[in-house]
């Protein structure tokens, strides 16, 4: 079932994916969750299941790859996962139907969404890691046997690739000497696959569980109160065609 998120729930998610996440600076996590409330002021947001695609839509996972730069100290400028998609879809010859999360943590488990109001995609409550890992080999996609490219990167400066690679553990050498190179950090789109092989190899339900986390953490309810009773988060169901 569809929902369409509310700028509360971006709170929550936020608070969420901070939660799951180790990192020493979360300041980037806090920059988008603003830029996509603002974003959400004249725009809807719509969350989708995996089941509500057509099982050969091309879907694709967009994150942020790092390697030492901290994404807050030079922040993107806004187009770089349009350009990744796009890219992904020329070396395709298809066109994408719906994105997904890369990881559901950190700032890569609430890029998606201002991905998602940039381009009018959906976004699949999934992803193929159900929390962070260091590596973007570690994915249940990865297991399985689902192909990782080809991988569109956009760094700082505005330089792109597109690395045609299908074993995850090589990638995951190409991707990161990319990263280094393009500045420190890289938009990427990766994993591009049908909808019926994320929902045979996916953890869903992914924003979901960080939208609950967030809203029993920011809760004023005391945490006796909600180990008694726990807070539920109810998608609301999207509106149907006018």
């Amino acid at each position: 079932m569809s929902t369409v998120l509310t700028t509360e729930d971006i709170r929550n998610l936020r608070t969420g994916a901070h939660f799951l996440t180790c990192t020493i600076d979360p300041t980037a996590i806090y920059i988008y969750a603003e830029m996509i409330q603002r974003a959400m002021e004249d725009r809807s947001l719509e969350l989708i299941t995996v089941d509500e695609l057509a099982p050969d839509d091309l879907v694709v996972a967009v994150g942020m790859v790092t390697q030492g730069l901290f994404i807050a100290d030079m922040p993107p400028v806004g187009d770089e996962f349009l350009g990744c998609i796009s890219a992904i879809e020329a070396s395709l010859g298809r066109r994408v139907r719906a994105i997904y999360s890369l990881a559901a943590a950190n700032i890569n488990g609430i890029v998606p969404l201002m991905v998602g109001l940039q381009s009018s995609l959906p976004v699949i409550d999934s992803d193929p890691m159900g929390r962070v890992f260091p590596l973007i080999s570690q994915t249940t996609l990865n297991i399985g046997n689902v192909a990782i490219g080809p991988i569109a990167l956009m760094g700082v400066t505005g330089e792109r690739a597109v690395v045609e690679v299908e074993s995850p553990q090589r990638a995951e050498t190409l991707v990161r000497a990319l990263v280094t190179e393009l500045g420190g950090w890289a938009a990427t789109a990766m994993y591009p696959c049908s909808a019926q092989q994320l929902k045979e190899h996916g953890v869903h339900g992914s924003i979901s569980r960080m939208i609950r986390i967030g809203q029993i953490l920011d809760a004023s309810t005391p945490v006796e109160s909600c180990c008694c009773s726990p807070i539920s988060w109810t998608p609301r169901a999207s509106p149907g065609p006018a």
